[in-house]
């Protein structure tokens, strides 16, 4: 995703017809720069989120970044309310609004991993992570390894509505590599972890012994 930091503009961010949906447990609200604010919106314009830095001027006390999160000092964080299909950002530079010259900054939805681990291939645009949503027609297409086993999720869209989807959930039994594609299931995994447990009890039993 493309930083936005058109002072006092609105950026629009629409996912469309989409299966996808902004996630609101893998991501977070970023506003990086000096004595600004930056919001997120819905539809309506009205505010889901935002976060805003201190200004040199300020006489609180601020606490300064620690572990790569940003606590208000040149740059804030805020998660988001809940799982979004579109959204509009909007920044403003405070020293602006004081008659001040000042840049305005960037305003950003970023995977959480990602910014904390400053892993992004571009300092313009940042990863971001989406919700894949599932309808009863993609059960045709996906075995979930062979179980049939599958968990029906209920999505808050924040606007008084729901979107019904489903994940693969497995009983017991550990797969590895991907269930929701073709062959995409292995028990690579299960075969290596009774093997791990097994070597285990038997240095526990020769120590025993």
């Amino acid at each position: 995703m493309q930083k936005f930091s058109n002072c006092s503009q609105t950026k629009s961010v629409d996912l469309g017809s989409s299966p996808f949906l902004y996630s609101k447990s893998q991501n977070t609200f970023v506003y990086e720069g000096y004595c600004g604010n930056a919001v997120m919106m819905d539809n309506h314009d009205s505010v889901l989120t935002g976060c805003s830095t201190t200004c040199g001027n300020d006489t609180t006390t601020i606490i300064t970044n620690t572990n790569d999160k940003c606590y208000g000092v040149n740059c804030c964080e805020t998660t988001i309310p809940h799982y979004l299909k579109s959204y509009d950002m909007k920044i403003m530079g405070l020293q602006r609004q004081l008659g001040r010259d000042g840049a305005c900054g960037f305003a950003f939805l970023a995977e959480k991993l990602s910014y904390i681990n400053k892993n992004f291939s571009s300092p313009s645009s940042v990863p971001t992570s989406l919700l894949w949503t599932l309808s009863e027609l993609d059960s045709n297409d996906i075995s979930c390894c062979s179980h049939n086993s599958r968990r029906r999720l209920k999505v808050d869209l924040g606007d008084g509505t729901s979107m019904d989807t489903w994940k693969c959930y497995f009983y017991g039994e550990l797969y590895g590599g991907n269930p929701y594609l073709v062959d995409g299931c292995s028990k690579e995994c299960v075969r290596c972890r009774n093997s791990e447990v097994s070597v285990t009890m038997t240095q526990y039993m020769t120590l025993m012994a």
